[in-house]
């Protein structure tokens, strides 16, 4: 089933209140406000990050953003308070609801919960957005940076973007192992990703992996099959543990092909043709070969080869990546 009405969706977690999230460096509003005085007088601040999301620690960073009217800034202010750093960046006002028009509406129930069909944002867009979902604002009259009714939308559009990281993921340990080589932590990557899947698609928006674990036991997900997918170690176990998840087809091959890198230049030297990589570096091989059709038929090693040297990417078949996410809902 797919809907681009809103539907019931496990809520986004909530994030903790300012005071207590900056309590676990030590440090108060006030303090803050004091540090950063007229910056942020230029529109609405809010605490972002792992400490708004309730998984910081003693030694994380104070990250603040300010929504105002100013152009987005490329990149953060640095401040110290005591020895934490405190990161203060601008974003204009009107980013959050553009970039929420901006992501894919329709979305199909998966057994863990929603994924959008579509391509997702980009992995540094993913985690902007997991960070509005997850803001603290300084003045409790500030309204959430998302709009609630956005909310389902965003949420899609992150569950969205780990699978797609999951399938990119079995790719490669797929063709680590066809290759020959030792492929177990290619699989435990794999299973990783699929927590992360399951962690989104439970409302743990946050995006940020060192804190997977604690999402898992947060998001409330079936420990054993958690443990399962953290210990992953080759292609059998993985299937299994999709077919626990209910996503058996997002572990079929065929959803990421090759394609020939951009900016590649085919040089003659005597009788080799080499390709110019980067404008830079000649690998012996002739990019006009280096078509899908050629390369899915090449050895596993040949295709690791060519992956490693820069001269063909993975990329998802995102029509086939729908229809699997299509095969899998509830």
């Amino acid at each position: 089933m797919t809907s681009h009405e809103t539907v019931a969706w496990p809520r986004a977690r909530t994030a903790v209140a300012v005071e207590d999230a900056l309590a676990r460096v030590g440090a108060s509003v006030g303090e803050l406000r004091e540090l950063l005085g007229a910056l942020l007088d230029e529109g609405r601040g809010y605490v972002v990050g792992s400490l708004a999301a309730g998984l910081g620690n003693s030694g994380s960073d104070i990250d603040v953003i300010v929504l105002c009217d100013r152009r987005s800034s490329d990149a953060p202010m640095l401040f110290f308070l005591g020895d934490t750093s405190v990161d203060l960046q601008y974003y204009n006002a009107g980013d959050p609801a553009a970039t929420m028009a901006a992501l894919p509406g329709e979305r199909v129930r998966l057994a863990a919960g929603w994924c959008a069909l579509g391509c997702a944002p980009a992995m540094t867009l993913q985690r902007r957005i997991g960070r509005w979902l997850n803001a603290s604002p300084l003045d409790p009259a500030f309204p959430d940076i998302v709009d609630p009714a956005a909310t389902p939308v965003a949420a899609a559009a992150l569950v969205r973007g780990a699978v797609e990281s999951l399938v990119l993921k079995i790719f490669a340990a797929r063709t680590i192992g066809a290759a020959g080589l030792p492929s177990a932590a290619a699989w435990r990557r794999a299973g990783r990703a699929l927590v992360e899947v399951l962690a989104r698609a439970s409302g743990e928006l946050f995006i940020g992996e060192k804190w997977i674990v604690a999402r898992a036991v947060r998001a409330g997900l079936d420990r054993g099959l958690a443990r399962r997918a953290f210990g992953c170690s080759d292609e059998r176990q993985l299937r299994e543990i999709l077919s626990a998840a209910g996503l058996s087809a997002l572990g079929e091959p065929g959803v990421v092909e090759l394609r020939a890198a951009d900016g590649l230049e085919r040089l003659e030297l005597g009788a080799t043709t080499w390709t110019l990589v980067g404008g830079r570096r000649a690998v012996p091989c002739d990019p006009a070969e280096l078509v899908p059709e050629a390369l899915e038929t090449a050895s596993a090693a040949t295709v690791l080869d060519a992956v490693a040297e820069g001269v063909v990417v993975p990329a998802l078949d995102r029509p086939e990546l729908d229809e699997r996410v299509r095969a899998c809902a509830a």
